[in-house]
């Protein structure tokens, strides 16, 4: 979350990010060394560990003075990744998307697949994954904000907390469905929260989101849209 906050910071947007564009700081030189597997796990669950983004093919820096919420580019430029975790920034027909919100929405949906279980333990990991992935881009998180939220939740973690053991394993279904993890938070919370939940496509959302399922319906879309600025 520092990573991308700090390449927004610069204007750079990823607009790939994905698992093995992600680096762990556990290195060695025999590649084949079945040791190293139980290295980088043992790695990965102390304060040590850092990560880093990386391979940018596909990246783009802009002016320093561009809108980080105000930034909007084609939305073919979207469909230049191979990231299974991109947003449904251009699924209703969108002609145009906002790279660095792409960013965000992308993260935050890889967290939502890795980190569900999580959920069960600290709950206001449910509001973060919400506000990182809504569709309602002008309500969406910043790189930044999402780091005030997470640095907020790392606070109010008791020390006991953070010696728990998760078992942790993907669970796609959060990707598309956030009732997934908001069901592993307590009823008064998801009252509480309610706020942050990602609201429900309309019968016209759904309706796009079907038609633009298809490579023509959607191109047609773009097209009707970017023609009548819808």
């Amino acid at each position: 979350m520092k990573g991308l906050s700090l390449l927004h910071t610069y204007r750079i947007a990823h607009r790939d990010i994905k698992e093995s564009n992600i680096l762990v700081d556990c290195y060695s030189t025999d590649t084949a060394n079945p040791q190293m597997g139980p290295i980088l796990l043992e790695h990965e669950c102390t304060n040590d560990v850092h990560y880093c983004l990386f391979d940018f093919d596909l990246s783009i820096r802009l002016p320093q003075s561009t809108s980080l919420k105000d930034c909007w580019r084609p939305s073919e430029e979207s469909l230049n990744g191979m990231s299974p975790y991109q947003p449904p920034d251009i699924t209703l027909g969108e002609p145009v998307y906002n790279p660095f919100a792409f960013d965000v929405g992308t993260l935050g949906t890889m967290f939502r697949v890795h980190f569900t279980r999580a959920v069960s333990t600290v709950h206001l990991f449910a509001p973060l994954f919400d506000q990182m992935t809504t569709h309602v881009i002008s309500q969406r998180f910043t790189a930044q904000e999402a780091l005030d939220f997470l640095e907020v939740i790392a606070s109010e973690i008791p020390d006991d907390m953070w010696n728990t053991v998760l078992d942790l394993k993907p669970e796609w279904m959060s990707a598309s469905y956030p009732e997934t993890y908001w069901s592993l938070t307590p009823p008064d919370f998801r009252v509480r929260w309610s706020h942050c939940i990602i609201p429900r496509y309309s019968l016209r959302e759904r309706f796009l989101d079907w038609f633009a399922g298809y490579r023509l319906g959607w191109r047609v879309l773009c097209f009707v849209r970017d023609t009548l600025r819808i």
